[in-house]
This record gives structure tokens, sequence and C-alpha cells, in this order.
């Protein structure tokens, strides 16, 4: 017989067997192709996946459905892994329609390892839990416990394997099954969730120190010190700032050695700034704006402004670069923070053109609307006009992403202050509205600018936050009552009762 023709066999005997929906004969069939040299296994999952997209999944689910826990089962196991999920990409319509198979093929990958008991076939399952865990659509309730069933299974799965075969590869993989874990339960946001992450983010906390001590090479350094970045978010997340502070500078210090890794590096000093930047005190904010800009460094060294991966890390170490630098009464400062956030909006705008999703929208949305605030602050005609254009894009933007509806007060707030010329004049007011406590209040409520519009200009200008925070608590009901809020400000006129009050007020506010 010609080459041609033994090649041609295999994928005749597939297509055969999968049209006829002979299970065993195709699991037989696939473990005697595993038992030889292999050759075939890639055609026949082409075929299971054609026919699987035109078919559906009854036959793809009977192989695991019926098959045993034994050398077999293995072999379907691994063909599945190998040649016929990758074929499919992760969207909600594959999810749908593989769900069942995946579950199939993760307990029929499990209890094979239970009845074999070898290192091969741990692995193997191992790696089924977590593909399942990946798979699967954390944002709903019934996804979210099965991805925790998943990897508590994979943690269950090495815990055995590093009983019974303790080497290095093995303890390892133990230490990524418990920070995979600690992960997913981290992000459950609630208690009981942020205790059992430390629980497993302290076991491979332990573990990692172990491995580094007994063979500290390049691989368990990083190892090591990703276990001490995860339990400093931990604590971090705790509000126990000491012992998170510790953690990531034993983590930035293992990551300095490594010069053959600094996108590690560069996120470290990002989590330390962060930190800082959030307990504050003396010399924090400095220190914060040190590493962040060494953060910023490396990243532009690697090209972060260009390459998709890397562009929302590097737009949010400008972003937070912007807001230290926003925080002074420098105009200078002030300036640098505007170059930041602007720098940080191009790269968001990037990424919001290449993926269009809600989340990218409200970050370039975030940082336009800081690029507001700091013109608003440095004044001048030309300044404020130039602001002016932003919640205006913004406006238009939130028609494509209504998520971006959140922000409708503030841009109305924004918006009204900067036709206004409202604080422009005092130092005391001229503060980022983002970090000044008097203003909080006011977010939603620009109404009260529009009964600042009845008082003189000369008198407006010279208001302090006391005197804007009782206009606040005594404008909203005359608002209400006496103000016409379907005619627009300028075409009414001031009702004798509304005159009145105004009088009223400022004579009590001298």
């Amino acid at each position: 017989m010609s080459t041609l023709s033994n090649a041609r066999r295999p994928l005749a005997t597939a297509h055969r067997l999968i049209h006829d929906g002979d299970a065993k004969a195709f699991r037989g069939y696939l473990h005697s192709l595993y038992e030889t040299d292999r050759f075939g296994l890639e055609e026949a999952g082409e075929l299971l996946y054609e026919y699987t997209c035109k078919n559906g999944t009854d036959f793809v689910k009977s192989l695991p459905e019926t098959a045993s826990p034994d050398a077999e089962g293995l072999s379907l196991v691994q063909f599945l892994s190998e040649h016929f999920f990758p074929r499919f990409s992760l969207t909600a319509d594959n999810r749908r329609l593989l769900q069942r198979v995946y579950l199939l093929h993760k307990n029929l990958a499990v209890d094979t390892y239970e009845a074999l008991r070898t290192r091969a076939s741990g692995d193997i399952a191992y790696d089924v839990c977590c593909r399942y865990a990946d798979v699967q659509d954390g944002r709903t309730p019934v996804g979210r416990l099965s991805v925790i069933t998943a990897r508590t299974r994979a943690v269950e799965l090495m815990e055995s394997m590093a009983a019974q075969f303790p080497d290095r590869t093995v303890h390892i993989k133990l230490a990524n099954a418990y920070r995979s874990l600690s992960t997913v339960h981290r992000s459950e946001g609630d208690l009981n969730g942020s205790r059992q992450a430390q629980k497993y983010s302290r076991k491979a906390l332990d573990l990692c120190r172990q491995l580094y001590s007994e063979t500290p090479d390049r691989e368990t350094a990083a190892l090591f010190a990703g276990a001490q970045e995860d339990m400093a978010d931990l604590l971090q997340g705790s509000i126990m700032h000491k012992q998170a502070e510790a953690m990531y500078r034993k983590a930035l210090e293992l990551r300095r050695e490594d010069e053959a890794a600094p996108l590690p590096y560069a996120l470290c000093c990002g989590k330390l700034a962060s930190l800082h930047a959030e307990t504050r005190g003396s010399g924090r904010r400095e220190q914060a704006v040190s590493l962040y800009e060494t953060e910023a460094e490396l990243l532009k060294a690697l090209s972060a402004d260009t390459d998709p991966d890397l562009q929302r890390e590097f737009a949010l170490c400008r972003m937070a670069l912007g807001d230290l630098y926003a925080e002074s009464q420098k105009v200078k400062d002030i300036i640098t923070a505007f170059d930041h956030y602007k720098a940080a909006s191009a790269l968001h705008m990037r990424r919001l053109t290449a993926e269009e999703t809600d989340a990218a929208a409200m970050e370039y949305a975030q940082c336009r609307y800081r690029m507001a605030l700091t013109l608003w602050r440095v004044g001048g005609d030309n300044n404020l006009n130039t602001a002016l254009h932003i919640p205006e894009e913004l406006n238009e933007l939130q028609k494509r992403y209504p998520t971006l509806s959140t922000l409708e007060s503030r841009l109305t707030f924004l918006t009204y202050a900067l036709e206004d010329r409202l604080w422009i004049r005092h130092p005391l007011e001229r503060s980022h509205p983002e970090f000044h406590p008097m203003y909080e209040e006011a977010y939603g409520k620009a109404e009260i600018l529009e009964i600042l519009g009845y008082l003189p200009a000369s008198y407006r200008e010279q208001m302090s936050c006391r005197e804007l925070t009782e206009l606040r608590l005594d404008a909203l009901p005359f608002y209400k009552k006496h103000i016409d809020p379907r005619v627009p400000l300028n075409r009414q006129k001031l009702s004798p009762m509304a005159a009145d009050w105004v009088t009223d007020f400022m004579k009590r506010v001298k």
C-alpha cells in the first residue's frame, strides 16, 4: 500500500467511527493511537470538532459519559484536552454548548487519577481542573461556584500528588494551585472570602519560602516574590499596611535581582507605590511618586505605549502619577498632572478602540474628567474653554456606553463650575475636587451653582467653603419652591419671594 494510502487510513477510520456514533470503538481507536505513534490524533480532533459544530454535542458527551476510569479513559481525557477543546474560542455560546462536556471531562479525569494513581494521570487531572475553572463565567453565582469547586479540587489533587511524589515540580504546581484558589476567594469580596483567601495565600507563601530556601534559583525566587505580593495585596485590603509594606519590599528585592524579567519588577513597584499613596504620612507621597516613575520608565522601555497587553498597566500608572501631582498647589505640578492624564487618556483611547468595552470606556472617561479638572484649576480663558469640550465629549460617549451615566452628575457639576469661573481666585477653593471634602456632598447638586447665578458676581467670587456649604443647605428647598425647572434660568425673572431670599441669605453669611 502506498504512503498516501497509509496516511489516509486513520482519517477514514476516525470519520467512520464518529459518524456511526460508536463511542466505545472511537475510545479504543484513540487509545491505540496513543499507545503507538500518535499519528492521526490531530485529524481526529478536527473531524470531531466539525461534527460537533454541525450536529451538536450528543456524540462527544457520550465519550466521557460512558468511559471507564482506566488507561483508555486517560487517553480520551488527553485527546479532548489536546485536540478538541483548544479548537473552540472561549465565547459565551461555546461555553453553553460545551458546558456539560467540560464537566464530564473533568469528572473522568479526576476519577481516572483516583483509580490509577500515576504521575501522568495526576498531572493531566490537575490541568483539566484548571482548564475547567478557566472556561467558567465567574461573574455569575453558578459560574463562581464552579470555579471554586474546580480550583479546590485542583488543590486536593496536588496535595495528594505531593504526598505520593514529593519532588520540586509537584510542589511548584501545588504552590500555584494555592495561589489560584486564593485569588478566586479574594474575588468574592466578602469576609468569608477574605479569610479563605488569606488561608490559601499563607499556605502558598510557606511552601514558596521552603522551595526558595532549598533551591534559591530564578524560578523559585519569582514564585516566592509572587506569593509575597499576593499576601501583601490581602493585607493591604485588610488595612494592615505595615505588614503589607514589609511583604512588598521583600518581593521588590527579589524582583530587582532578576534583570531578565523587568515587567514583574515594574508591576511590584506600582503595588508598593499604591500602598504609599493610600497610607500617606510623612514622605509617603514622594516615595509613591518615585516608585510610580520607576514603573513608568520600565513600562516605556517595554514599549507599553504600543503593546496592547501592557497599555492598560501603563495608562493606570500615568493616571496614578497624575493624581499624586494633582494634590499639589503648585501650578508646575498641576501642569505635570495634566501631562500624565493626557498620556493616559491616549492609551485608554487605543484600548477602547480595540476592545469597545464598558470598562475601557469608564477608565477613558475618568482620565478625561481629570484632565478637565486640572485645566479648571490652572484657570485662564483658553484652559477653561478647552475643558468645557470634555464634558460634551463624554456625554456623547455615554450614548454608546450607558455605564458612563454614573459620571453624569459630576460632569454637570464641572460644567457649571467652568462656566461660572467659581473658586478660581481663591487658593483654598482651588483644591482638586476629588480631594476636597467640602465639595464631596455637592456632586449631583448642580442646581446650587444655578442658584449662585442670582447672586451678584462680585459677592459670589468671595464666597468661602463654609458659605458654600451653608448655601447648599438653604438653596435646595428654595430651588424646588421658587424656580421653574422647565425654564432655563437666564430666561426666568426673579420673583419677589426669591429676591427676598437672596437678600436675606447675603445678610446672614456676611
